[in-house]
């Protein structure tokens, strides 16, 4: 049997316009997740979604161990680590992101409330 298989460089030009389609505009950040299944499965709907980048605060790689489907969805991401909210959320707001926090409390505004072309 002969599989028919693009030529190599049709395969990496597929590749590279998967990662350019990615969405850069939103940053996704998860703090306070402890147990490192949540953690992952943030990552895997992050990567189904088509994110980009991705912020984890109070863990590490080391802490955050993959498994074989998480290591699959988190090739795809640009992960990166903080130590506290403090310094995740200070670089954030140096590139000028609109930054928005979301919590299930009785306070808390609907997201459609929310807009987002407004830089402040």
């Amino acid at each position: 049997m002969v599989i028919d298989r693009p030529p190599i460089n049709i395969r990496q030009t597929r590749l590279q316009q998967a990662v350019a389609n990615r969405c850069q505009s939103i940053h996704l950040v998860l703090d306070g997740l402890a147990d490192a299944g949540n953690v992952n499965a943030c990552l895997r709907t992050a990567e189904g979604f088509g994110l980009l980048n991705i912020h984890i605060i109070g863990r590490t790689a080391e802490t955050n161990r993959l498994g074989r489907t998480d290591a699959g969805a988190a090739k795809w991401l640009r992960i990166k680590y903080w130590a506290s909210p403090a310094d995740c959320l200070a670089e954030l707001a140096n590139r000028q992101l609109l930054l928005v926090g979301l919590s299930l409390q009785p306070a808390s505004r609907p997201i459609s409330e929310i807009d987002f072309k407004t830089r402040p």
